[in-house]
C-alpha cells in the first residue's frame, strides 16, 4: 500500500498536501479535469466523517469551508491524501473504510472533517481524502511528520491483509568509489557499503522512521551520523564511515526525508543520543581453566585473559627491542 499527498508543490518540489480549495478538489476528486469526457466509473464510493447528515461531497466542500473561516489566519486548511494498492490488490469498501479510519486516527486526524472518494477507473484500487485542517477549536493540525505516522499504519494493514509491502525491493549492488575499492584491495576487508548492504539490506528497506532505522543498525553495531556537508547520512561502525547512498541510490538523504518526513538533522537534534552499540557479552572462565599470573604468588587479573589477547598487546610483545643510538653519536656515549 502506497501512501501520496497531493496538494501544492513544496520548495523542495515535493507534493506538501495542502491546498486553499475544499469545493474545487472535490469538484476535481468527482469529474476529473473541467471540460473532461464524464467517467461514470472514476468514484466507486463516497463516504464522511463529522459531517454529520451530509451526503453530498460539494456540499460537505462548502461546509468545510465555513468551518475553516473561524480561523482566517490558516490560508491553507485543505490537506489531501492518498491511498493506494499494488495491481491486482483488493479490499471491501468496509475495509477501506476501516483503513481510513485507522489512518486518519494514527495521524491525529480521527475528530477533522473528511470527505474519503474511492476511485475506480484505474488498475489500482485507490482512495482520496480531503481533510479540514481546522477543528472544531479552531486550531489547525499540523503537518509534521505526517507521512511518517501515516505509514505506521500503513504497514500494520499491510501485515493484516497481506498486502505487498512498500519498499520491499532488494537493494542493489553499491557503487565502490575508486578509494573504497583500493582500500579494500590493500586491507582485503569488506567495505562498510557491501556490509551495511549485506547484512542490514532488509532493514534499510522496512524502516518506517528515523528512529526505526536508527534502532536497526545500531541492533547490528551501526550507527546513523550526518554527513559534514550537505544533506547526506553517512553510516558507521565506529572504525569506519560509508554514505549511506553509496549503499543504494534510494537512501540518499533527501529520498530519506521524504520517506520518513523530516531530514535526519531535524530528527537528531529531537533524538540527540543514538541508540548504544550492542555490548559484548564478558565470558568468565572458570578458576581451574584462568592462567597463572606473572609473578608467583599472584593470581592473574581474569581481565588480563581478555586484554593479552589484544592485537595492539600481541604487537608490543613482537616489538623489537630499541638498541639504542648508534654510528658516532652511540661511540661518543660509550667514551664518556
Amino acid at each position: 500500500m502506497i501512501a501520496f499527498k497531493g496538494g501544492r508543490i513544496s520548495a523542495g518540489g515535493k507534493r506538501s498536501g495542502l491546498g486553499s480549495g475544499f469545493g474545487s478538489l472535490v469538484s476535481y476528486l468527482q469529474q476529473g479535469r473541467p471540460g473532461s469526457l464524464h467517467n461514470p466509473e472514476r468514484v466507486a464510493w463516497v463516504s464522511y466523517r463529522n459531517l454529520d447528515g451530509i451526503s453530498d461531497p460539494a456540499y460537505a466542500g462548502r461546509l468545510m469551508r465555513a468551518y475553516a473561516e473561524e480561523n482566517p489566519r490558516v490560508e491553507l486548511p485543505v490537506y489531501h491524501l492518498g491511498l493506494s494498492l499494488s495491481p491486482g490488490e483488493h479490499l471491501t469498501p468496509e475495509q477501506w473504510e476501516a483503513v481510513a479510519d485507522r489512518v486518519l486516527a494514527r495521524m491525529g486526524l480521527a475528530e477533522h472533517q473528511v470527505v474519503v472518494i474511492a476511485h475506480g477507473d484505474t488498475d489500482q484500487e485507490h482512495l482520496h481524502l480531503v481533510v479540514n485542517r481546522v477543528g472544531e477549536d479552531g486550531r489547525a493540525w499540523e503537518t509534521r511528520q505526517d507521512m511518517v505516522k501515516a505509514y505506521e499504519a500503513v504497514h500494520e494493514i499491510e501485515a493484516e491483509h497481506g498486502l505487498r509491502r512498500t519498499g520491499e525491493a532488494a537493494l542493489a549492488p553499491p557503487d565502490l568509489s575508486p578509494g573504497a575499492h583500493q582500500q579494500a584491495r590493500r586491507t582485503g576487508e569488506q567495505p562498510l557499503a557491501d556490509r551495511v548492504r549485506e547484512e542490514a539490506g532488509p532493514d534499510l528497506a522496512r524502516a518506517t522512521s528515523w528512529r526505526d532505522l536508527d534502532e536497526r543498525l545500531a541492533a547490528r553495531g551501526l550507527r546513523l551520523e550526518s554527513a559534514a556537508r550537505g544533506s547526506g547520512v553517512v553510516v558507521t561502525d565506529g572504525i569506519r564511515r560509508a554514505a549511506l547512498s553509496h549503499v543504494d541510490r534510494s537512501l540518499s538523504g533527501p529520498q530519506l526525508a521524504e520517506r520518513f518526513g523530516e531530514t535526519f538533522r531535524e530528527y537528531r537534534a529531537r533524538h540527540p543520543e543514538p541508540p548504544l552499540f550492542p555490548s559484548k557479552t564478558r565470558v568468565e572462565m572458570p578458576m581451574s581453566q584462568r592462567a597463572e599470573g606473572p609473578g608467583p604468588g599472584r593470581q592473574r587479573d581474569p581481565g588480563d585473559l581478555y586484554q593479552d589477547r589484544s592485537p595492539a598487546r600481541r604487537l608490543l610483545r613482537a616489538r623489537p627491542r630499541d638498541p639504542g643510538p648508534r654510528g658516532p653519536a652511540a661511540r661518543a656515549l660509550r667514551r664518556d
